[in-house]
Order: structure tokens, then sequence, then C-alpha cells
């Protein structure tokens, strides 16, 4: 092991893992650092599913039977409203893997003898030079390993940007409110003829039945925020709402994943956020490995640069924020803010939404005009007032995030004004979580 790092990665899934790898294309001297044992790595879930496009996206072999993370494939994707009505058809390639054995193969595209992984290991702090720059992390033993650049993927819980005291990187904590809670059951269905080939959402109540690893069942699954309690009761509502083929739950994971707006700042000086610590998931779904690998491949120049000026301070990384911010990180805040409109209806008025194709449409289906048919549904008492108008006003503010994320300052200079402005938003635009409570 050595004594000084070009850069220290903190957490070993699949965001920190794929870093390792990018930077590994440079030679650069890297330490991933994780708690949890090689073996048993992200073990709280097993299936996830994995759109094939990716593989060629980010230069990943792609899996194939006999590989140990392969499950399977399919093809398409499906959606009912709340009364299990106008099922909507979306074609897309999907792998099924196992989700430890997935970061396996990630580790393992990684060939530079410069990267280095320490497993059962507990880091306790973030290290800090006589100018109070941060040089590396602390060990729970009082060990400093130390690093030109400290990278924080580890997890939900966010272990060392909740300890930076700094104008520029928040310390807020992804609480029981900020959390997307996912329960799946591995479902075993009494008549195998019910094998699930291929996923079905209904969004109304956050859950779906998609394909497992077995050839008589499939997963069963639900998400909420707010407390694994709630979440059950969800779990429940769906249930007696949905008529289900009668299984049994031959085993179930619970997990959580971040459900809130990304931090305004993704850097410092000498550090970066990535992975749930940045809560970079899907607004839609709360997924977060496809975000993130999105998210690394499309600054990993700006990281490239900053080492080869051997200049990692806040404003030699702050084009990472930049080029988020303004592109995807705009996009996905106003869809995380329209989405609280889109939830905030009865189940008529779900089931509304489906018939007319608003929202939630097949491939093949047209694009409606959206406030016509709203407004026609009005009209006609088949879709709420109060549901229109909270339609309208969260595409209202959604609007005004992106328009201001667009503009997100080219320097450290304007984040301040920046942030002001994306705070009365967020603070008017409330969140998914507002709901369940």
């Amino acid at each position: 092991m050595k004594n000084m790092y070009d850069a220290i990665i903190v957490g070993a899934g699949t965001a920190g893992t794929f870093l390792a790898y990018l930077l590994s294309k440079k030679d650069l001297n890297v330490l991933v650092i994780d708690k949890d044992n090689e073996d048993t790595i992200r073990s709280n879930l097993d299936i996830i599913h994995f759109p094939s496009h990716a593989y060629d996206d980010f230069n990943i072999p792609r899996s194939m039977p006999g590989d140990e993370d392969y499950v399977k494939e399919f093809h398409e994707t499906r959606s009912r409203s709340a009364l299990n009505n106008y099922e909507k058809h979306n074609k897309l390639d999907v792998h099924v893997l196992h989700l430890n054995k997935f970061i396996k193969k990630l580790r393992g595209m990684i060939t530079s003898s410069n990267v280095e992984f320490m497993f059962n290991t507990t880091v306790s702090d973030l290290s800090y030079d006589q100018n109070n720059e941060i040089n590396g992390v602390i060990l729970a033993q009082n060990e400093v390993l130390y690093s030109k650049l400290v990278v924080d993927a580890s997890g939900i819980d966010s272990i060392l940007r909740r300890k930076i005291s700094s104008d520029y990187m928040e310390s807020f904590e992804i609480d029981s409110m900020k959390r997307f809670y996912v329960l799946l059951y591995y479902a075993k269905f009494k008549d195998p003829s019910n094998v699930v080939k291929l996923s079905t959402s209904w969004t109304y109540y956050k859950c779906w039945i998609a394909p497992n690893d077995s050839g008589d069942g499939g997963i069963i699954g639900c998400g909420a925020t707010t407390s694994v309690e709630y979440l059950r009761k969800c779990m429940d509502r769906f249930l007696t709402s949905i008529e289900v083929p009668e299984f049994t739950v031959e085993k179930e994971e619970i997990a959580s994943t971040p459900y809130t707006r990304n931090p305004y700042s993704f850097v410092d000086n000498h550090f970066l956020a990535i992975g749930d610590v940045g809560a970079l998931t899907n607004p839609m779904n709360g997924e977060g490995i496809m975000w993130n690998f999105y998210f690394l491949r499309d600054i990993i120049d700006v990281l490239y640069k900053a080492f080869e000026k051997d200049d990692l301070s806040i404003d030699s990384l702050w084009d990472i924020n930049v080029i988020y911010q303004r592109a995807r990180g705009r996009n996905d805040a106003y869809t995380r803010c329209a989405m609280k409109g889109v939830m905030d209806n009865t189940k008529k008025d779900n089931d509304y939404l489906f018939k007319n194709n608003v929202i939630f449409k097949s491939d093949d289906d047209p694009e409606p005009n959206m406030v016509k048919v709203l407004l026609k549904g009005v009209f006609t008492g088949k879709f709420k007032l109060s549901s229109f108008y909270h339609i309208v006003h969260q595409a209202s503010i959604a609007n005004k995030l992106k328009k201001l994320y667009e503009n997100y300052p080219e320097t450290k200079d304007g984040y301040h004004k920046f942030t002001k402005k994306a705070d009365r938003l967020w603070k008017r635009a409330g969140s998914i979580s507002d709901l369940d409570k």
C-alpha cells in the first residue's frame, strides 16, 4: 500500500468502482476503500435491471448467458393505471443481473496495477493539512492515507460529505424524508404459468412486478418515502387493489435510495461527491446506477485535466458542476418537481391520464395536447379540478427550476446567488414525501 495516492475513493459500489476504472485509463494511483467484504458487497439487493444499451454507452463488456452476473433479458416494459386499465407498451431491452456479481465484473475491467482495493476497512474522517485543505482520509485505527483527491462514494449515509464545513459543499443528511425505501418480494407463484417475463409497473402505487432469477416467479416491488412501516402499508394497498396471482414469498429485500435534489455543488477543494452521496438517481424511479455512469462519463475529462495540471482545487473542478447542472441536472430538477403534480391525484384521475395518453403512453401513441385533454376532463367531471391545479402548479415551478439550472454559474463566484434562488423554488416545489406524509 502506497503512502500517497492521486485519488482515494471511499465506497466500492457501482459508482466508486466505475470511477476507479475510468481513472485507471490514465494510470493514476487510485485506492478504493469499502467497509464491506469483497464477496458480499451491496448484497442487500440481489437482482437489478440494467438497460442493455448501457453496455455500449459505457464500454462495458456485455453480460451473456453463463456469466456470473447474468440472469436473463427482456425487451419490453409495460405500465397500467391505478384501476389496472389502459396498459402501455414501451420497447426497452433490459438485462436482469446479480448486483454483487456485476460489481465484480466492473472490478475485473480494471487492469492497471496502479489501482488498489481495500475491503473490510472503515474510514472515520477526512484528513486536513496545515492550510486546512483536505489531503486524505483517516481510517478507524487513526491511520492516515494521503491523496490529492478524496471521492465520497460511501452511499446514502454520505459519511464524508456530511463532515465537511464549507461554503460550497452541503452537509445535509439524506434522512427518511429524502429517501425512497424499496421493498422487494421474491415471489413464487402457485401457478407456474404466471412466471414474469417482463416488467409491469403501476405508477400510482409506486409498485411493479418484474423478472427475477427463477423460472417460476417474479419480483413484486414497492417504493415509498418516509419509513419502512409506511412502505409496507403501500405494498399491502397495492396487493389489495390490484389482482396478483397467488404467490408465496421466498425472500424479501429492503433497501433505500436517495429521492431528493442533488447537492448544488458536487465539488470542493480536493473533494468530489458521487453516487448516492450526490443523490444521483433517476427522478422517475429512484434507480441510480445508470445516472451515476452518465454523470461520471460526462465529467471525467474535467478530472483528467485537473490531474494533468496537478490542480484539484474547487476552481479547477468547478466545471463538473457546470456540465451536470446545466444539462442532466436541469432535466432532473424539472422532472423531480413535476412528478409531484402528476402523483397528487385520485385513482380515477390516474385512470383518465392513462386513457388519454397524458404522461403515460405507449411508444406508438400520439402525443396529446395535455392542457386541452385535462381541461376537457375537468369540464366533463372526469378529472378533478384540484388535480389539474396540482399538475399546472408543479409544472410552472419545474420550468422555473429548469431555467435557473440552465444558467448555473460559470464560476463559484455566482454560487450563493444561485442557491438562494434555488432554495426558494425548491421550498415552493415540495417533494413526493409531502404526499406520503
